[in-house]
């Protein structure tokens, strides 16, 4: 791939994730032409054609037919995002239990369009002429991808194993205590603050043991991921090792009181879905041969 596309995944995933809050994801996905859809196209339009601007030398110069470039694949790669967007919906009302499908579907239909807008352009950013640097832009969107888009992938894929479908917290410990389920937010690790501990329980007098900082789980995913894809990228794969040991010893405090295998299980799935992308990507920056130099 040249370097266009990487530039304009670059301006996807940060439209399509960082700059999308889940309010918006939730309104979209249930309305067709709500607010929250034209505000995501309006953002994916101003990322979009910042990275045409450069591309097409308009930043300083503001030559017309460079405008007239910029406006052209500026709308054309926006519109065809809304297209699929609204596509998505309908297939999302049509087939509801296919969350796992479409979304996957939608994202390689996305990534899909950009590599054909990128195909016959293959010329590097100006002010990457200017400096002499030639940016890394796939290391870049590897580290973009393990932050906020590859927990939306895993919340995608561990959808089905949340605790309102499988009761993890209700069966781990022995319905002792009555949990209040947020099913807006969908997210394990938000529950845990939602806890109604039963009176004259042990559990009322240590409800500090089972609280937790807030989006911890979060950050500790994303700072994981960071760490691995840099190990990958100097080929240190035994850290990786190190790191999945280290986890394993500070998990072992939550699991050892739980007598419930789905906690367990739960948390192994997510451990290696996440160290899983982590490494993908980092595969994804390699060469074939330095790829194969680390195993």
């Amino acid at each position: 791939m040249n370097t266009l596309f990487f530039q304009l995944l670059f301006a996807h995933l940060t439209a399509d994730f960082l700059l999308q809050s889940e309010k918006m994801a939730v309104e979209k996905a249930e309305y067709y032409f709500s607010s929250a859809f034209w505000k995501h196209i309006v953002i994916h339009g101003l990322c979009y054609f910042v990275v045409f601007a450069f591309h097409y030398h308009l930043i300083g110069h503001w030559e017309a037919s460079g405008l007239s470039q910029t406006g052209v694949a500026t709308l054309s790669l926006t519109s065809l995002h809304g297209l699929v967007d609204i596509a998505k919906t309908y297939f999302s009302k049509k087939f509801p239990g296919k969350g796992v499908l479409l979304f996957t579907s939608d994202q390689l239909i996305h990534i899909g369009i950009l590599a054909l807008f990128s195909i016959n352009f293959d010329w590097n950013f100006l002010f990457a002429k200017i400096y002499n640097v030639e940016i890394p832009w796939k290391i870049i969107v590897a580290y973009l991808f393990v932050t906020t888009p590859a927990g939306i992938i895993m919340k995608v894929l561990l959808k089905r194993w949340t605790p309102e479908s499988s009761q993890i917290i209700q069966d781990a410990y022995d319905n002792l205590m009555e949990v209040e389920i947020d099913l807006n937010r969908n997210d394990p690790k938000r529950l845990e603050k939602k806890f109604k501990f039963q009176k004259n329980t042990k559990f009322q007098n240590d409800r500090s043991t089972y609280a937790s900082l807030q989006d911890a789980g979060q950050w500790i995913g994303i700072l994981e991921r960071i760490l691995i894809l840099t190990f990958v990228l100097n080929g240190d794969l035994k850290s990786i090792g190190f790191l999945l040991t280290a986890k394993s010893v500070f998990r072992f405090g939550d699991l050892k009181g739980g007598k419930d295998r789905q906690m367990t299980e739960y948390i192994l799935i997510g451990t290696l879905i996440s160290f899983g992308l982590a490494i993908f990507a980092g595969l994804m920056c390699l060469t074939s041969e330095e790829a194969k130099s680390l195993f």
